[in-house]
């Protein structure tokens, strides 16, 4: 898909000067509102593979190859997810950690839509970057979820759990990208 469209290359690195922007905003501030933007953040960033793949499930369906342009398709997805973003960012409660769950929900859905496109499409793309992605954004979770329950968060420790679910989202976000360029043609 993005030797069709620099489009998925492009957005990527925009959303990862946002994260930077909004984790340090929240990070330096610790005020409400910069923790809504820290969290919106995140919303991209988990909504991003979702849209690689259901782009990739959408082109399989059609029969389109990936890489040839798309701009309808295309078109339509970014117009989807930017709702489901505008939505979850603006409208969805932040109480009762029912965000964190819907984030889970979107890394659960991202894992089986992978696992479709790499069993429909097989030998297109190398699928180690994905399952680099994968162990690193499980990691990741696990650190998170060990942040919000206060386990291992030691006030005088220099790493602390909520570091580590960072360096893993980052290092899970550069494997994916690492995966998405790694789509060939089938010969």
């Amino acid at each position: 898909i993005i030797s069709a469209s620099p489009f998925y290359s492009i957005t990527l690195g925009v959303i990862m000067l946002y994260i930077f922007w909004a984790s340090v905003c929240f990070h330096s501030s610790l005020i409400h509102a910069a923790s809504e933007l820290d969290f919106s953040a995140v919303y991209s960033l988990s909504l991003f593979p979702l849209m690689y793949f259901t782009h990739r499930l959408w082109l399989l369906r059609i029969g389109v190859p990936s890489n040839q342009r798309h701009p309808k398709s295309t078109r339509i997805l970014v117009a989807v997810f930017f709702c489901a973003y505008f939505l979850l960012t603006f409208f969805l409660p932040s109480k009762d950690h029912l965000r964190n769950y819907v984030v889970l929900g979107i890394i659960i859905t991202i894992i089986l839509f992978g696992l479709v496109v790499e069993t429909r499409d097989r030998g297109k793309t190398n699928h180690y970057y994905l399952l680099a992605c994968v162990a690193s954004i499980s990691f990741a979770v696990m650190c998170f979820g060990f942040d919000i329950h206060k386990v291992f968060c030691n006030p005088d420790s220099i790493i602390q759990p909520h570091s580590l679910w960072h360096l893993f989202s980052g290092i899970a976000a550069f494997y994916f990208y690492m995966y998405i360029r790694s789509e060939k043609n089938k010969i």
